[in-house]
């Protein structure tokens, strides 16, 4: 009677040894999350005091696609700015040797 006691004793301690392990595990995986909880998010600050989630795929989506707008525009518009300013030119030349030749062939009749 007293080895099966002792039999139930060691058994006991070889569980209780388990399950204080397993205790501790687990203790430490909340301690893991909670660290992971409390680490801080970054997050973009908006009018006011309050803060807006962090930058999404489709927030970033429409950020580039309003810089592809702009950039396009931009560059459609220093081309018609730069064509308007060669016509221009042209003209003013067209202009001066027409004047010139026009002076000219009326010194050149007299």
């Amino acid at each position: 009677m007293a080895r099966a006691h002792e039999e139930k004793i060691a058994a006991l301690g070889r569980m209780e040894a388990k399950y204080k392990d397993q205790i501790t595990e687990l203790q430490q995986r909340i301690a893991e999350l909670e660290q992971e909880q409390s680490s801080p998010i970054p997050t973009t600050p908006t009018s006011g005091n309050s803060f807006a989630f962090p930058a999404t795929n489709k927030e970033l989506t429409q950020k580039v696609e309003a810089y592809r707008t702009f950039i396009s525009d931009y560059i459609i518009k220093a081309q018609e700015e730069k064509a308007t300013a060669v016509r221009t030119a042209e003209e003013k030349m067209k202009a001066k040797y027409e004047a010139i030749i026009t002076a000219l062939k009326s010194s050149g009749s007299s």
